[in-house]
């Protein structure tokens, strides 16, 4: 986990790879950055380097909402664990019983964060939450205390996620029928992938797209991979469809086939869940 302070524009970031091996270092922090001088921040999620960033993410039981000025009580699932962190907004953290990839788990925040009136841009799984208990410095809200509401640490089952997750790709995704998708892949897919590569969670889809030679003997096995996987992270249909069509795996095996392409984004859809 992350742990951050701030006073006024400067910002002091630590991470803690291990907490129980790093409670010391943990204690140590909270002596060093009061909650009667600092603001407070906490990413609850687990990265595998002291670099807070998407690539080096680990899965996660969490999911996680910036609720801000949005109904705290109208999620579905109820927010179990709920802080007001400044007056009249809020924030929520969900626990599942099992661990999420981070593209799982963003996406699922991301639900919550779209369809349940929250601030739109809190989903990323590097999101800093501000932690209960602490202070609020701002002075407009004559510096408050981040209160607690509840706490429930009773894991959510995670049978519910396969709807949850389906729903909001359902709703997210632009569905691309086979006869137009020649006008998505007419597009060049390196720019694409420039401006997208920070929302694929999985570093070797970004190594499978930018290859040049087989490097990979199962090639419908990478097609597989990369299209699940950007489905899952939440990516438009069109952007996947000309990124996965340029690539030496597809081009290997398929060729400038479109109908297979179609066929392929809905088989992967299929395994995903999502029935449009």
């Amino acid at each position: 986990m992350f742990l951050a302070s701030r006073s006024g524009d400067k910002w002091v970031l630590r991470g803690f790879p291990n907490r129980r091996q790093s409670r010391w270092q943990i204690r140590k922090f909270f002596r060093q950055y009061p909650a009667s001088e600092y603001d407070l921040y906490l990413c609850p999620n687990s990265f595998r380097t002291d670099k807070l960033a998407k690539s080096t993410a680990l899965s996660t039981p969490y999911a996680w909402s910036d609720i801000d000025l949005g109904d705290p009580e109208g999620f579905d699932p109820p927010t179990p664990i709920l802080w007001e962190s400044s007056p009249n907004r809020f924030q929520g953290l969900w626990i599942f019983d099992r661990r999420l990839s981070p593209g799982e788990a963003e996406g699922i925040s991301r639900h919550y964060a779209h369809d349940f009136g929250a601030d739109r841009s809190g989903w990323p799984i590097t999101k800093l939450l501000r932690i209960p208990g602490s202070t609020n410095h701002k002075v407009e809200y004559n510096r408050p205390q981040v209160r607690l509401i509840r706490a429930d640490w009773t894991p959510h089952p995670s049978e519910s996620l396969a709807s949850t997750h389906g729903h909001r790709l359902e709703k997210h995704l632009t569905i691309i029928p086979a006869n137009t998708l020649s006008a998505a892949v007419a597009r060049d897919p390196r720019l694409l992938l420039r401006g997208l590569r920070r929302e694929i969670s999985h570093p070797k889809v970004i190594s499978l797209l930018r290859d040049k030679r087989l490097y990979e003997r199962d090639r419908s096995g990478a097609i597989y991979f990369m299209t699940t996987t950007m489905l899952n992270d939440g990516l438009r249909e069109a952007d996947i469809a000309c990124m996965v069509f340029h690539s030496v795996y597809w081009q290997s095996k398929h060729g400038g086939d479109i109908n297979a392409l179609a066929a392929e984004i809905a088989r992967c859809k299929a395994k995903l869940g999502v029935k449009k």
